[in-house]
């Protein structure tokens, strides 16, 4: 298959092999959501979330839950006191997308970031792959920015529930 000898050569990949492989992830892609950090260094990959949105809380308690997630830091930039390292990524911006920062310093936002993540976690790994095939991370991504849109109802739709009203 073209695909497998591709991915092997390109990454130096065995997929026959099911061992775990950490692949670099400083790819450029059409919607340019690749940003290298300059003055941030990471031991293991930072996922920064928006905690304020019970959404995102729930996806991230969700994750957090999984095996390898223990090799990962969760940073909620809605909490003052974890806002403080976020390096070269802005506030606003980081409760605006979701964002996570290689082992490398690279910070991922939007689709490159979940793949990232799920890339980290067992479970999710293969989903985490699908990104290295052509087209699918600006597809992904498309999607994310449609989701964008209808966070805030979803947000507010989980508020109220959580309260009772």
């Amino acid at each position: 298959m073209p695909l497998k000898s591709e991915a092997r050569a390109q990454f130096g990949l065995d997929l026959r092999r099911t061992q775990t492989v950490h692949m670099p992830i400083t790819r450029q892609v059409e919607t340019s959501t690749t940003v290298k950090a300059t003055s941030v260094s990471c031991e293991q990959p930072t996922v920064y979330y928006d905690g304020s949105c019970p959404l995102c809380s729930t996806e991230i308690s969700f994750y957090r839950k999984r095996e390898g997630a223990q090799a990962i830091t969760f940073v909620d930039v809605s909490d003052a006191e974890q806002r403080t390292n976020l390096g070269d990524l802005d506030s606003e911006q980081a409760m605006r997308r979701f964002h996570v920062r290689d082992a490398n310093g690279t910070l991922h936002s939007g689709a490159r970031g979940f793949f990232l993540l799920w890339r980290q976690l067992p479970a999710f790994r293969w989903l985490g792959y699908l990104g290295w095939l052509p087209g699918v991370t600006s597809l992904a991504e498309g999607f994310y920015r449609l989701f964008l849109k209808v966070r805030p109802t979803i947000s507010a739709i989980m508020r109220k529930r959580a309260t009772g009203a």
